[in-house]
């Protein structure tokens, strides 16, 4: 069974990311037979002081290498992604990340959804090695599509996770055959 390592990439605590990423989570276990894994910059323990040092979080670094791909679920703020996110990716070897498929999805209180952020996150993930995938999910005013900890539509946001989940799949399954 291919492995799917997820960033849930913000540190603010009661964030509708850690919704979303629990969404995605379950749709790739339950639709496409990947085992999932949720990271964020709270489970880890990450600090300031850390910045930088590849030595930090040994636990992470396995996780990573033992991904066979990855999917950021991240909010936008000030039109990027959180600088916890970025500490969380630098503090592996990209080496880690190189040769594997990931999938952006966006969050967002607004209407862009995280567009910028994913501008902004392309190029790193690109520099890290990974292979970016062409589709992204996109949520745009996310106080208004949860409630409970849960999206309101489900089968909206399944429909809309389909593209990016089978082109994941897709990469998965070629780079395995490598």
């Amino acid at each position: 069974m291919q492995h799917v390592l997820i960033f849930s990439g913000t540190a603010r605590k009661n964030n509708f990311t850690q919704y979303v990423t629990s969404f995605v989570a379950k749709q790739l276990e339950s639709k496409y037979s990947l085992s999932t894994e949720i990271v964020s910059p709270l489970s880890i323990g990450l600090t300031i002081e850390s910045e930088g040092d590849k030595t930090a979080y040994p636990e992470l670094s396995k996780k990573v290498a033992e991904a066979d791909g990855y999917v950021i679920v991240s909010p936008e703020y000030n039109h990027s992604f959180p600088g916890s996110l970025k500490m969380m990716l630098d503090s592996n070897e990209l080496r880690l990340f190189a040769k594997k498929p990931v999938g952006i999805v966006g969050v967002s209180s607004g209407n862009f959804a995280g567009v910028r952020m994913i501008e902004s996150l392309t190029p790193v993930a690109r520099n890290f090695g990974m292979i970016v995938l062409k589709n992204d999910l996109l949520v745009s005013n996310v106080q208004d599509e949860i409630e409970n900890g849960s999206f309101t539509d489900s089968e909206k946001w399944e429909n809309r996770l389909t593209r990016m989940a089978e082109e994941l799949v897709w990469y998965l399954d070629v780079l395995k055959k490598k």
